[in-house]
């Protein structure tokens, strides 16, 4: 089958989220015999190099080149409409030329479009598409906005309102859209309850994490994009809220935050000499074969958490809240640990970090339900059933 795949940003290197998932995506289908041909913007200049490595998955790739001040100044222009900022942000007529020829001149059999930015390209072309939404970007602002007080707030209520009924829209215009939580499902169905949409999780390279040697110093960690609103939001309330409490009880503890581009409010949290920012590292592995735990004390966001994922497949054991273990199969208590008042998250920490055993056993227990459920073996047969169901529809008529 040919596909064209259509991603906000390069696939490759697979370092955050988005990424990780178009990737992984694109390599599994390629291992079982689909073309792949693949448009992305180049964020940085830097971003071009990985078209050589992307050419081993993709049969083509054409990327173009992002530029952020254009960016803002188109999002900006949309302002007087109703369609989401985000929208214009990631508009490229340049792009949406280069979508036009490659579906002109070449016989797709399928489009997938990751997020509904890509999606404003193809939603238009009438032939089989999936649209990868992942998460609820509406259900995520609404989320941030119960806890920003920051001056944005006033535009991010604004974007809000208009990506909620975008993105229920834009949905509806494609063959089945894709999403990583039932919660985000859940969420969506509300708005039209007639749109066709599938949970498919977000993965782990299970043989790339993998359990390794576990440190007995008091060492806790979190791994993230950060400049993303959720994850520094989690950071801060930890270092606020949470350390200290752990730190009346074991006061040698260390938080590790590991994560590209922190903000500076992210970095000054170094200052107190028990916080280390980490800032952009290659490898995360090294940090998770260092950590006690890992945190994920998340107070917004959507989606499925692959942090979470990838520190259970390392079989480093995890305590995040409610928001972190959505879309998770798992039994807290056993897999992994969930706790959402400052007090509660310290009292968990302090218990793990004092008796190694149970923490060997939920960090067994965590490896063993990502073998079963987050393998990208197990999640890539989901996505070529539904790409089956799709051009069945089709061919049906």
């Amino acid at each position: 089958m040919k596909t064209l795949f259509l991603t906000l940003r390069s696939p490759y290197p697979p370092q955050r989220g988005d990424k990780i998932r178009a990737f992984n995506f694109i390599r599994y289908l390629v291992d079982r015999g689909y073309e792949v041909d693949l448009i992305c913007f180049a964020e940085r200049e830097e971003d071009t190099d990985y078209i050589v490595p992307l050419r081993g998955y993709c049969r083509k790739v054409r990327m173009v080149r992002f530029s952020r001040p254009k960016a803002l100044l188109r999002a900006a222009l949309r302002l007087p409409t109703r369609t989401p900022l985000q929208n214009g942000y990631w508009f490229s007529r340049k792009l949406a030329r280069q979508v036009k020829s490659m579906i002109s001149s070449e016989r797709y059999d399928l489009i997938h479009a990751q997020l509904f930015r890509m999606g404003q390209y193809v939603k238009g072309y009438r032939m089989p598409k999936v649209l990868d939404l992942t998460d609820s970007l509406a259900m995520n602002l609404r989320r941030r906005m119960r806890i920003d007080r920051s001056l944005l707030l006033p535009l991010i209520a604004l974007e809000q309102r208009r990506v909620r009924r975008f993105e229920v829209d834009i949905a509806g215009r494609f063959d089945v859209a894709l999403v990583a939580s039932e919660i985000d499902r859940f969420y969506l169905l509300r708005r039209n309850p007639r749109l066709k949409i599938r949970v498919i999780p977000t993965a782990v390279d299970i043989d790339f994490f993998k359990p390794t040697g576990r440190s007995k110093e008091p060492v806790l960690l979190f791994t993230g994009t950060m400049g993303y609103f959720p994850n520094d939001d989690a950071v801060l309330f930890f270092h606020r809220e949470v350390l200290p409490l752990v730190k009346r009880e074991i006061p040698e503890v260390k938080f590790y935050v590991v994560g590209n581009d922190p903000p500076p409010k992210v970095r000054s949290l170094e200052s107190n000499g028990d916080t280390i920012v980490t800032g952009h590292v290659e490898d995360v592995r090294p940090y998770f074969e260092m950590a006690s735990l890992f945190v994920c004390p998340l107070r917004s966001g959507s989606g499925i958490q692959t942090k979470n994922l990838e520190a259970m497949a390392m079989g480093v054991p995890v305590v995040t809240t409610s928001f972190g273990f959505e879309g998770i199969e798992a039994i807290p208590g056993r897999d992994l640990i969930v706790a959402d008042t400052p007090e509660d998250i310290a009292s968990q920490v302090i218990r793990l970090l004092r008796d190694p055993d149970l923490r060997e056993r939920i960090g067994r227990n965590g490896r063993k339900v990502v073998e079963e459920r987050y393998s990208w073996r197990v999640v890539g047969r989901k996505l070529v059933e539904v790409y089956e169901e799709v051009m069945e529809g089709w061919q049906s008529g």
